[in-house]
C-alpha cells in the first residue's frame, strides 16, 4: 500500500480503481472534494475525517491539500512488456532518465510527458527515484497515465531500444553538441535526460546516437532537469505537428 496525496492525484487514483481508503481533514469544505467523495461513495471506499494536525503528521508532502489516500502502487513495466504493448507503433516516444534523484523533477517530467503525448518513461531499478507520494503529487495525477518502465541497466536498455528501431538522443549542455531545433524527430525516439548536477554518465553518452543541446543566452549554462526534459519533449511534439 502507498500514500497518494492531494486532490488531483487522489482523484486520478480513484478513477483507476487503486484507492482503498481516504482520509480528509476535518472541516474541509473545498468544492473540489465533491467529485472525489462521489466516486468514493460509488466505489464503496471508506472516507475517514481526521483532525488536521493528525493528517499533517501522516502526510509526506507539504501541500497535501487536506486529503490523503491509501492506494495500491502504480503498476510498472519491464522494457519487454512495454515494447510488446506498443509493438505495432512506429512513432513511439519514450523518456529515459539516467539516475534522476529529485522526486519533484520526476513528477514534473511525468506531467509534461502526459501533456506532450510521450508513450512511456524508463527509470533505473536502482540509483534513481521511484514512484513516491511526492512524485505522484508533483505529477498532478499524470503518473497514473504515463507507463513507467523499470530497467536494471540503462546502458543495456539503450542498446535494446536501438534494436527495436529507436533513435536515441541524449540531452547535453556542451556548446559543441547539435542544437535540438531543426532535428527530424520522426519514427521511434528515445530522449535521455541525465541526473541533476552531473548530467549524463559517460557510458550513457557513448550509447546515444546523437547528443543535443538547448541554446543558452544567459550566465547560467544549464537548466533544471525537469525544464530541460520538458523542452525536449515539446520539441519532438512540435516537429511532428
Amino acid at each position: 500500500m502507498v500514500l497518494v496525496e492531494g486532490r488531483n492525484p487522489v482523484l486520478e487514483a480513484l478513477k483507476a480503481g487503486r484507492v482503498q481508503r481516504i482520509y480528509i481533514a476535518q472541516g474541509s469544505k473545498d468544492s473540489g472534494l465533491q467529485e472525489i467523495l462521489t466516486l468514493a461513495r460509488d466505489q464503496r471506499i471508506p472516507v475517514v475525517h481526521q483532525e488536521k494536525e493528525i493528517l499533517a503528521e501522516r502526510a509526506v508532502t507539504e501541500a497535501y491539500q487536506g486529503i490523503i489516500a491509501e492506494a495500491k502502487p502504480i503498476p510498472t513495466y519491464t522494457v519487454d512488456q512495454w515494447l510488446a504493448k506498443f509493438s505495432e507503433r512506429q512513432d513511439l516516444v519514450v523518456l529515459v532518465l539516467d539516475e534522476l534523484t529529485d522526486p519533484r523533477n520526476f513528477g514534473s517530467l511525468l506531467r509534461t510527458a502526459d501533456a506532450a503525448g510521450v508513450d512511456g518513461c524508463i527509470i533505473p531499478e536502482r540509483r534513481g527515484v521511484g514512484i513516491t507520494p511526492i512524485v505522484e503529487k508533483a505529477s498532478a495525477g499524470a503518473a497514473q497515465y504515463v507507463p513507467v518502465i523499470v530497467a536494471p541497466n540503462i546502458v543495456r536498455v539503450l542498446d535494446q531500444l536501438k534494436s527495436a528501431g529507436f533513435w536515441v538522443y541524449g540531452a547535453a549542455a556542451e556548446a559543441d553538441t547539435q542544437l535540438y531545433s531543426g532535428i527530424d524527430f520522426s519514427g521511434r525516439v528515445a530522449l535521455v535526460i541525465g541526473s541533476e548536477g552531473k548530467g549524463l554518465r559517460k557510458l550513457v553518452r557513448e550509447h546515444c546516437d546523437l547528443l543535443v543541446s538547448i541554446p543558452m543566452q544567459g550566465n547560467i549554462q544549464s537548466l533544471n532537469a525537469g525544464v530541460a526534459g520538458a523542452l525536449f519533449m515539446y520539441e519532438v511534439l512540435r516537429s511532428r505537428l
